[in-house]
């Protein structure tokens, strides 16, 4: 399936953000694992699951969620807060399939390269996360002078297998994914790419898939599903 739904959990709900913004949250499950199951119910091959207690920095540990997941019966990636090797290592046991690493990219290479060799590659996904042009890490509160493009190339060197780009800007908007920015990124890493952020109905989708030969291999889905724009058996054809 080209289209990845994604559960978002803060404080253990399943919610959706504005931009990153906490204080912008919406509820729409208190139980992370009912939204995962929804979703798999409709015909997902893949969930990807965000710990934002763990990307702002706070200790929220989901690795008993994980083992809750696993009886969903549908592969799972997991991100935020993962910055080592040990974090990583512990997520994968519990069965994620792959972990989605961010911050420790830019802040903690020696501690990246060691994750990336533990874990493998393949089980490695890079989440460059863009804001008004720059990588933005730390749960999105920060920025480095590093652009996108640059990243991306550097991670080339180093065997990552694997990007997730997002425009923080429309993160939860439902204004239209960045297409541009995603192609830019794929381009520049040759690396395949997922890419994330404002997806608001089926058309948006199709036009993600539309430049799929140019490494774009699929999209995370939130919002646009939560609210109801998009119903997850619509995605299994696309």
């Amino acid at each position: 399936m080209f289209a990845i739904p994604a559960v978002d959990v803060l404080d253990g709900k399943a919610v959706r953000l504005q931009r990153g913004e906490r204080a912008k949250a919406h509820v729409y499950h208190d139980d992370p694992v009912d939204a995962a199951r929804r979703w798999a119910d409709g015909g997902a091959t893949l969930i990807h699951v965000v710990n934002l207690n763990g990307a702002f920095g706070e200790p929220a540990d989901l690795v008993p969620l994980c083992g809750r997941l696993l009886k969903v019966g549908v592969p799972f990636q997991i991100g935020g807060g993962i910055r080592n090797a040990e974090i990583a290592g512990r997520y994968l046991e519990a069965g994620a399939s792959r972990v989605v690493v961010g911050t420790s990219v830019v802040q903690d290479p020696d501690g990246f390269l060691e994750l990336l060799r533990r874990a493998g590659p393949e089980r490695v996904v890079v989440a460059v996360d863009v804001k008004v042009g720059k990588v933005a890490t730390r749960g999105w509160t920060a920025t480095v002078e590093e652009t996108p493009g640059a990243l991306a190339r550097r991670l080339r060197g180093l065997d990552v297998r694997r990007l997730l780009v997002t425009d923080v800007g429309r993160d939860g908007m439902l204004e239209g994914p960045n297409v541009e920015l995603t192609r830019e990124v794929a381009r520049a890493g040759g690396i395949p790419v997922i890419a994330s952020g404002g997806v608001s109905c089926t058309e948006d989708v199709r036009r993600l898939k539309a430049a799929s030969s140019e490494g774009i291999e699929a999209v995370i889905v939130g919002k646009a599903l939560y609210e109801g724009r998009i119903r997850m058996e619509e995605l299994k054809g696309l």
